[in-house]
């Protein structure tokens, strides 16, 4: 058998989980977020709930948001070709293999059920990894194109521009580690996180998008308070005690303690959400104030609302708020029926089911714990000493996902697996790449160079 009959083959096999999906979840399953996006986009009229620069990236590759389809499509392709050219890189060149493994990674839900899935966090993680893939060929002009798509997908978030600075700064603490110049990224992820703050608030300028509740902006920081003052009762510093007791009644303070989302807190019926708004210049000042009085309950309040994405050890499984892809139907937007044929689309929604199964058992989707595994993946492929460019698509991926996770523990406000899609999916490129290659021999493979130094 010939090379290209083998790769026709390979390409065939990785097409069909993708089109399993499609035809299980089309036109794309969504969440009441999604819809209210959809809306904005075919009415023109916008809020800042969600980044606008989400709803007029939705608006453009679903034509005023009349074709979902269209839409899906292109997520699921970026999906695709990022996923492609990162196995590229990293099994130098064997397009066969690579394909095999973009197959094998579009047969998990994580994949392939959040592809076909119209969220944020799902564009979020298909642009960043394309542009963090093309990144790590060093081709020509490939900066450029990365720029692009790292700011595009940044910009799908309120925080992204921010987890694209961390990346910044991560980036010249390895560099300074391994005595490199890492100038080339450094300037890549700074571009892209000035493009991604550019949009996020040029679009809302442009639009007029209506201001929401700031309450939504600074739930985690009230959250950490309150924690705080229920946690220490009479020991709490009264500056702080007399900011919360005001804006929340006992009843509802107690609902800081459950740390799965700061919205048990924030959206209890009878909480006068214009009065809390009226204080929110005051919100950051006396979260200051109280870090600095109780620094140590301020940690447990933070690291209680993201304790999922923590490792073993900190964590004690899942205790996340986590949505599947959920249906919903809209008539000006998804028609009535999900799936292009209900027998298929019966099935994928088995399959998502047997995960959710799984994940009771803290087995799977568990952050925490396939953050650990990653990191020691990561340490056994650095120490193959493989070529550079494998290298340098390992470091940009890990770079990124790690900045997402330590974002999420600074301003985050539920433990939405979404949230931590995008390392999840950098979790999984690195699983699917080890296992499958072990098993193809790929790692014994004498073609590894032993002297390569890592560069990016």
């Amino acid at each position: 058998m010939t090379c290209d009959k083998k790769q026709i083959l390979a390409f065939f096999a990785s097409m069909l989980p993708v089109i399993f999906w499609l035809m299980g979840n089309w036109p794309g399953l969504a969440s009441p977020d999604t819809a209210d996006s959809f809306r904005q986009a075919q009415e023109n009229s916008y809020n800042d709930m969600h980044p606008v620069s989400f709803t007029l990236y939705l608006k453009a590759l679903s034509i005023n948001g009349n074709f979902p389809e269209l839409y899906l499509l292109i997520q699921v392709a970026l999906f695709y070709f990022g996923l492609l050219i990162a196995f590229k890189l990293l099994t130098r060149g064997k397009t066969s293999r690579s394909l095999l493994m973009v197959g094998t990674c579009f047969s998990t839900p994580v994949v392939g059920a959040t592809a076909t899935t119209v969220w944020r966090d799902s564009a979020m993680t298909g642009l960043i990894i394309l542009g963090a893939a093309i990144l790590g060929t060093k081709a020509k002009r490939a900066n450029i194109m990365a720029i692009l798509l790292l700011g595009l997908g940044l910009s799908m978030r309120h925080e992204g521009w921010i987890v694209g600075l961390l990346c910044v700064i991560l980036f010249m603490l390895i560099g300074k580690l391994y005595k490199q110049s890492l100038r080339g990224v450094v300037h890549t992820f700074l571009a892209s996180s000035l493009f991604a703050f550019t949009y996020i608030m040029g679009a809302s300028h442009i639009t007029n998008a209506q201001p929401v509740h700031d309450i939504q902006r600074y739930s985690a920081f009230l959250h950490d308070m309150t924690y705080a003052r229920v946690v220490l009762g009479e020991n709490m510093d009264s500056e702080t005690t007399k900011f919360i007791d005001t804006m929340f009644p006992e009843n509802v303070r107690d609902q800081a303690l459950k740390c799965e989302s700061a919205g048990y807190l924030t959206y209890q019926d009878g909480n006068d959400l214009d009065a809390i708004d009226r204080q929110s210049d005051e919100i950051i000042k006396v979260w200051i104030n109280t870090l600095k009085s109780h620094p140590y309950t301020v940690l447990k309040a933070r690291t209680c609302k993201i304790q999922a994405f923590l490792p073993p050890g900190l964590s004690v499984g899942p205790s996340y708020v986590y949505w599947w892809p959920s249906e919903i139907e809209t008539s000006n937007v998804f028609t009535s029926q999900i799936g292009l044929n209900k027998n298929i689309h019966k099935a994928a929604r088995n399959y998502i089911d047997t995960w959710s199964q799984l994940n009771r058992l803290n087995i799977l989707q568990w952050p925490g714990l396939l953050a650990t595994l990653f990191a020691l993946a990561l340490i056994f492929v650095r120490s193959l000493r493989s070529e550079s460019s494998a290298m340098s698509i390992i470091v940009i991926l890990f770079v990124v996902g790690l900045s997402r996770v330590v974002i999420l523990w600074g301003i985050g406000s539920i433990q939405d697996l979404r949230y931590g899609y995008l390392p999840q999916v950098v979790f999984l490129i690195i699983t699917v790449y080890l296992i499958l290659s072990y098993f193809l021999n790929g790692l014994k493979d004498k073609s590894f160079k032993v002297n390569d130094k890592l560069t990016i």
